[in-house]
C-alpha cells in the first residue's frame, strides 16, 4: 500500500496534535477560560514567579541591553550571577517574546507561562504516539500510550513548572533518531540534533534521560531485526548532533558545576538521621514517589488520614507533595472515590498491558528504562535499615560531570513514565480489542472526572512594596528580607520586574560564593537577622553601627530594605527590635498593604 502523501501525512498528524490539545483543556480545566495576563493558578510554591523572571530577563538581555542572556548582573548585585546552572530555559524564554512585546513582559511571561504548559502536555501526547506509530504500534494504541504519558499524574503536577515538563522532547528526539536508523536522510540528524539540544538547553536533568531512552531504543530496534552496530553509529550520531549543537551552553555548564558547588545534589539533600521537609519534597521516599504515580488511588487507600494534621516538618513527602497539588488542585471530597477507583483501574489496566508487552520481542528494554527512571527518582539517598544509603543517582553524581548539579530528583520520574507508556503501548499490538477496549474507556473516564477537581486561579497581585519602589524615581538597590527563603526569592524575582531595580539577592539556587558576600561577611545583614533592641546598646556603640551601616549600604548601592511580613512575625519580638533598630538610622519608613515593613535607605 503506498504511503499517503506529505501533505495528508502532515494534515492528519495536525489534526491528532490539536486533538490531544483539546483533551489537555479539559484535563486542565478551567485554565482555558483563564489564560489570560492577569490571573495564575494558584500554586503556592510560586515556581511561576521564576519563569516569569527568566521570561522577563531573556528579553531585558536581548532586545534591551542586548548582553549574555546568561549572566545577569542585576542580582546578586554588584556581584551578578550566572544562569547558565540554573533552570534558565532560555529558548522557551525566547518563545515568549512575541507575547511580552504584545502584552508587556509581566503580563506576556504570564500567558506564556500557561501556554507553555498546555502545549507541552498536548506536545508530549503526540510525540509519543508518533514514536510508537513508528516502532509498529496500531494507531489507537499509539494514542492511548500518548495521554498516558501526556498526563501521567507528575506532568500534571508540574503544570506551574514548565521546564519539567520538556520531557515532551524525549519521544520527539527518538522519532527523528529512528528516522535516522533507518536512512530517511540527513534532515533527520538535524531534527534529532535540535530536540536534543531543545531539551539539554531547558532542562539539563534531561541528557541522562535522553541517554537511557536512546538505550532502550537501541536495544528494541537491534531486538527486532535491525542491525547492531549500524543502528549504534547512527544514534551515535544523532547524539553527537545535539551535543555540538548544545555545546556552546554544555562547555560552560560543565565547567560552572565543576567550579561551583552552589546548593547541589550533594549538598543539599545530604541528611544524616531523616531528611528534612524540604528534602523530602525535592527528594521522596519510595511511599512519595508511589503518591506521585497515583495519587487518588493513595490518598483514598494508603495515606494515613491524620497526616496531614501533623506539623509540616514532620509530615511525609506524599502528604507534603498532596498539600502543594491541592493548592493548585483542592481535593474534592465528592469525586474523591471515583477518582481513586479510576486510578485503581488505570493502574491495573497498565500494569496488565506491561506484562502482556514482555511477550514482544525487545520490550522488556522499556520497562528496564522505566524501572531506571524509578530509581534515579528515589534521589542520591535514601535510608534503608536505619542508616542513610547511597543510592544510583548518588553514584552517577559522583562520576557524571554536571550531574551533581541536580536539585529534583524526583524529575526522573518522567523517565518512568515515558518507559511504563511505551511498555503498556506494545501490550496491545497483537489486537487485543479488550484492551484496547478497556482503555478507551478509562481515558474517557479520567478526562470526564477531571472537570470535578479543577485547578484552583487566583489573580496576579503586584505587592503595595513593589509599587512604591517602581514610583520612586531615584536609582538604587534592593535588600529583601529574609534572605534565602526560596518563596522571599521568587517573590523578589517579581518584584524585579515590576520595579527593574538591581536586586542584593535574587530567583536563583545556584550561586558563587562571592556573589553571597553581602549575606555572608556583611555585618548590616547579621544585625538585621540577630537584631537588639537599640535602648539596650550603649550611645556610641549605636552610633558607631549606624555609621557602618550605612557606609555598607551606600557602598552596596542600597535604596530600599524590605522587611518581609513572615521575618516579623517569626519571632514578634526580635521583629519588633529589629524594626527599632533600622528606625534608629533615621532612615523613613512604611508598612505595606502586605504587612510588610519598607525601609528607605536615605543619606544623612
Amino acid at each position: 500500500m503506498n504511503a499517503p502523501p506529505a501533505g495528508r501525512r502532515a494534515a492528519r498528524e495536525a489534526l491528532l496534535f490539536l486533538a490531544i490539545l483539546g483533551l489537555a483543556l479539559l484535563a486542565t480545566w478551567p485554565l482555558a477560560a483563564h489564560l489570560g495576563p492577569a490571573e495564575r493558578i494558584a500554586d503556592k510554591t510560586l515556581d511561576d514567579h521564576v519563569y516569569w523572571w527568566d521570561f522577563w530577563w531573556t528579553r531585558e538581555a536581548l532586545l534591551v541591553r542586548h548582553v549574555d542572556p546568561y549572566f545577569c548582573p542585576d542580582v546578586f548585585a554588584p556581584h551578578g550571577a550566572s544562569l547558565v546552572a540554573s533552570p534558565f530555559a532560555l529558548p522557551l524564554g525566547v518563545l515568549s517574546l512575541p507575547l511580552q512585546a504584545w502584552l508587556g513582559p509581566l503580563a506576556g511571561g504570564v500567558v506564556a507561562v500557561k501556554l507553555f504548559g498546555l502545549l507541552l502536555l498536548a506536545l508530549g501526547g503526540w510525540g509519543m504516539s508518533l514514536l510508537l506509530r513508528a516502532l509498529g504500534v496500531p494507531f489507537l494504541a499509539s494514542v492511548l500510550a500518548g495521554l498516558l504519558f501526556a498526563f501521567a499524574p507528575f506532568r500534571m503536577i508540574q503544570l506551574g513548572r514548565i521546564h519539567y515538563l520538556a520531557g515532551a522532547f524525549v519521544p520527539l528526539f527518538l522519532h527523528a533518531s529512528l528516522q535516522a536508523v533507518r536512512g530517511r536522510g540527513r534532515r533527520w540528524y538535524a531534527a534529532a540534533g535540535a530536540w536534543f539540544a531543545l531539551a539539554g538547553a531547558i532542562d539539563a536533568s534531561l541528557l541522562i534521560e535522553l541517554v537511557l531512552a536512546t538505550g532502550a531504543l537501541l536495544i528494541f530496534a537491534w531486538r527486532n531485526g535491525e542491525r547492531f552496530l549500524p543502528t549504534t553509529a547512527r544514534l551515535l550520531g544523532c547524539g553527537l548532533a545535539g551535543t555540538l549543537l548544545l555545546s556552546p551552553l554544555l562547555l560552560r555548564f560543565l565547567a560552572e558545576t565543576k567550579a561551583n558547588s552552589g546548593i547541589d545534589v550533594g549538598s543539599r539533600l545530604a541528611y544524616v538521621n531523616e531528611p528534612n521537609a524540604v528534602q523530602r519534597i525535592l527528594s521522596p521516599d519510595l511511599d512519595g514517589l508511589l503518591w506521585y504515580t497515583a495519587p487518588e488511588l493513595h490518598e483514598q487507600f494508603v495515606m494515613a488520614a491524620d497526616d496531614g494534621e501533623r506539623p509540616p516538618a514532620t509530615r511525609t513527602a506524599a502528604r507534603l507533595a498532596a498539600d502543594i497539588y491541592d493548592s493548585m488542585r483542592p481535593a474534592a471530597p465528592d469525586a474523591a472515590p471515583f477518582g481513586a477507583l479510576a486510578s485503581a483501574a488505570t493502574v491495573a489496566l497498565a500494569l496488565v498491558a506491561v506484562a502482556l508487552a514482555l511477550r514482544e520481542r525487545g520490550a522488556w528494554a522499556f520497562v528496564a528504562v522505566a524501572l531506571a527512571g524509578f530509581l534515579l527518582a528515589l534521589g542520591p539517598t535514601r535510608t534503608l535499615f536505619g542508616e542513610p544509603t547511597t543510592m544510583p543517582y548518588g553514584w552517577l553524581a559522583r562520576v557524571l560531570p554536571g550531574m551533581e548539579a541536580g536539585r529534583y530528583p524526583a524529575a526522573h520520574l518522567r523517565l518512568f513514565e515515558f518507559g511504563s507508556a511505551c511498555a503498556a503501548a506494545y501490550g496491545a499490538v497483537r489486537g487485543r480489542r479488550w484492551l484496547l477496549g478497556a482503555g478507551v474507556a478509562l481515558a474517557a473516564t479520567q478526562l470526564a472526572l477531571a472537570p470535578l477537581r479543577p485547578f484552583a486561579i487566583e489573580p496576579v497581585v503586584v505587592e503595595d512594596a513593589h509599587q512604591r519602589m517602581k514610583a520612586d524615581p531615584k536609582p538604587g538597590a534592593v535588600v529583601e528580607l529574609p534572605p534565602r527563603l526560596e518563596i522571599v526569592l521568587r517573590k523578589m524575582g517579581f518584584g524585579q520586574i515590576v520595579h527593574g531595580r538591581p536586586l542584593l539577592g535574587g530567583p536563583l539556587t545556584r550561586v558563587p560564593q562571592e556573589s553571597r558576600r553581602f549575606f555572608d561577611e556583611e555585618l548590616f545583614l547579621a544585625r538585621c537577622m540577630n537584631p537588639i533592641d537599640p535602648l539596650r546598646l550603649r550611645p556610641e556603640q549605636l552610633k558607631a553601627e549606624v555609621e557602618e551601616n550605612r557606609a555598607t549600604l551606600a557602598r552596596y548601592g542600597v535604596r530600599y530594605v524590605l522587611l518581609r511580613k513572615n521575618l516579623l512575625e517569626m519571632n514578634r519580638e526580635a521583629g519588633a527590635q529589629l524594626v527599632a533598630y533600622l528606625d534608629a538610622h533615621g532612615f523613613p519608613m512604611a508598612w505595606t498593604r502586605e504587612g510588610h515593613v519598607l525601609v528607605r535607605v536615605t543619606p544623612e
